[in-house]
């Protein structure tokens, strides 16, 4: 940005370009930042698209290794949540040992 903003300067410098061209060409960089930008969340809507379509025919082809899948995912949550819990239980202990000083 500060090199096109050195140019534009230069350019002002030199008389070859007025404040108005300027602003317009402001104002074509920030459209095409949003067209980048759409764009790019484009691409990353359809990869998601793919994924769960992959996910799906997956599931479909072999629900036997899908369960065995969702079972381990579930296991792994199970333990996380026990991991959270143990968290809240040392914090409410650390509470009230504070409370009572």
């Amino acid at each position: 940005a500060s090199i096109l903003i050195s140019r534009y300067a230069l350019l002002r410098q030199l008389n070859l370009i007025n404040p108005e061209d300027l602003l317009k060409l402001e104002r074509i960089r920030r459209i095409l930042n949003i067209y980048r930008t759409r764009s790019v969340f484009n691409r990353i809507l359809r990869i998601f698209i793919v994924i769960d379509v992959v996910k799906r025919f997956y599931q479909h082809r072999n629900p036997q290794k899908y369960l065995a899948v969702l079972q381990k995912k579930l296991a792994q949550q199970e333990q996380e949540i026990a991991k959270i819990k143990q968290q809240i239980q040392q914090t409410e202990q650390l509470i009230k040992k504070i409370s009572h000083e």
